[in-house]
């Protein structure tokens, strides 16, 4: 297997295509001489602040070191795989003797051995201002591991999104860095999943070298290690789909439920474990209720289990016609929609019961949450399923569904409580339970709000997509 050997063609391919050795080198080198005329000049110029200058540095480099490798890196793995998609070359390249795991490995390794030559010099550069700044060597080197690693599971990343979206590392930047940064950490205080996944760049982070002078690797590292382990790897076994044909799920039923599976285990790790992971110097931490993390770490599963569901509509729809046309390739039918539903469902529910030292739920919250949550991905099931008989892309229905019958009535109920007079009304109310965000928002802060009707209206809703696949269906078979 040519994974990451000298055989991988496509590593070596894209490697010659930014230049090769030649351009990499140079540029490092060029940078490594002009960083090292500061550096020097910065230690000169003020003796008695040697220390504190170095220290300041070493910082720097470490942040520039993380700039090639979190942020270059993964632009560059988005735009060779996009470049190929869009020229056709990577239809040349499934006829090749490579497998899609080599493949994908391939677009990675070879996209990012520029920024990885980059980071070297930066390493061995900041070797130097560590010894003069006082930095225990082994803390330096342990800081640059633990962001390697870390940018090793952002390539991946980068490598699924550009198979599967045209937008790139954008999906990936704008969630996972400007939006935590830009709500001031409310996002990570909101989902310890994702604080429990980026802990090394969040909580106890890398960046401040006045602690941990060891290479001894903390539980929490060591826990977001073996997180990103498992959520990389379910994402580069998608993108592997994705690269062997152009119409393939990524994301199938399977994967897709490991993923929801993955982000209860990472949720459930940072709610029993929130002294640890609570990102401190946000100012925002302490004022999140639990109810609060409990409903938009659910919200954000129900999110991830679209690609499951999606992903089984589509499979069913290939399924029967599979069976219309009676082709005599053999297709295995795919597993029945409904046991997808219910294993997301009760993968998304667990979550309630991660926090220690509070009282279990009651069972009637858990209950209703159950029925919110599935009729609002059945519906979503219904539409795709609807959508599959005439177009293989349903990502923007999705989304206008997502917003005008889970976002709106919430907003709906927040602009009547702002018009109205003091003390009049609740911010959420009854028409923000007809979505499933309000729905779960009355359930676990428990407000007076109807409920059950507001359950009774997301079923009426979820009727829309279900009469029109059930319309439409019969009248597509016939031609």
């Amino acid at each position: 297997m040519a994974l990451l050997g000298p055989n991988n063609a496509i590593a070596w391919a894209q490697f010659r295509l930014r230049g090769g050795w030649k351009k990499s080198l140079g540029f490092s080198a060029g940078v490594f001489a002009l960083l090292a005329m500061f550096v020097i000049g910065a230690a000169k110029y003020d003796p008695t602040q040697t220390t504190r200058n170095l220290f300041g540095w070493c910082t720097g480099l470490l942040g520039l070191a993380g700039a090639a490798v979190v942020l270059m890196a993964p632009g560059r793995i988005a735009a060779a795989i996009r470049a190929d998609i869009k020229s056709g070359l990577i239809e040349s390249h499934r006829l090749m003797p490579t497998t899609p795991i080599d493949a994908v490995a391939g677009y990675v390794v070879g996209a990012a051995i520029g920024p990885l030559i980059f980071f070297a010099g930066i390493y061995v550069l900041g070797l130097f201002c560590a010894s003069g700044a006082g930095v225990p060597l082994a803390q330096w080197t342990f800081a640059s591991l633990v962001l390697l690693a870390f940018s090793t599971f952002i390539w991946v990343l980068a490598a699924y999104v550009s198979f599967a979206s045209k937008a790139g590392p954008g999906l990936l930047i704008i969630p996972l860095f400007a939006m935590p940064y830009a709500s001031a950490g409310g996002l990570f205080s909101l989902l310890p999943g994702m604080t429990v996944l980026i802990s090394p760049m969040a909580g106890g982070t890398i960046f401040d070298l006045r602690t941990a002078a060891t290479m001894a690797l903390p539980p929490t590292y060591a826990m977001a290690f073996a997180m990103q382990a498992l959520v990389g790897g379910i994402l580069f076994f998608a993108a592997a789909r994705r690269y062997r044909t152009a119409d393939a799920i990524g994301l199938d039923w399977a994967l897709g439920l490991m993923l929801v599976i993955a982000w209860t285990l990472l949720s459930a790790i940072g709610l029993r474990e929130w002294d640890i992971y609570e990102p401190r110097g946000w100012g925002v931490g302490g004022k999140i209720e639990l109810s609060g993390r409990l409903i938009a770490t659910m919200v954000t599963g129900m999110i991830l289990a679209l690609a499951p569901l999606s992903a089984s509509a589509l499979a069913m729809q290939h399924w029967r016609r599979h069976k219309r046309l009676r082709d005599p390739s053999p297709m295995r039918r795919p597993l029945f929609p409904g046991l997808v539903l219910l294993a997301v469902t009760i993968a998304i529910l667990l979550v309630v019961y991660a926090p220690p030292d509070v009282p279990k739920p009651a069972l009637g919250d858990v209950a209703l949450s159950a029925i919110t949550i599935a009729i609002s991905l059945a519906a979503i099931y219904f539409l795709c399923a609807w959508l599959y008989l005439g177009t293989q892309n349903a990502a923007i229905p999705i989304i206008i569904w997502i917003i005008v019958f889970w976002l709106v009535p919430v907003f709906v109920d927040l602009i009547r409580f702002a018009l109205a007079d003091y003390g009049e009304a609740d911010p959420i109310g009854g028409i923000s339970a007809c979505s499933p965000i309000g729905a779960l928002i009355v359930i676990w802060t428990h407000r007076s709000a109807p409920i059950i009707a507001g359950i009774v209206m997301q079923l009426l809703i979820m009727t829309i997509p279900l009469a029109l696949r059930m319309i439409l269906r019969p009248r597509r078979a016939t031609h």
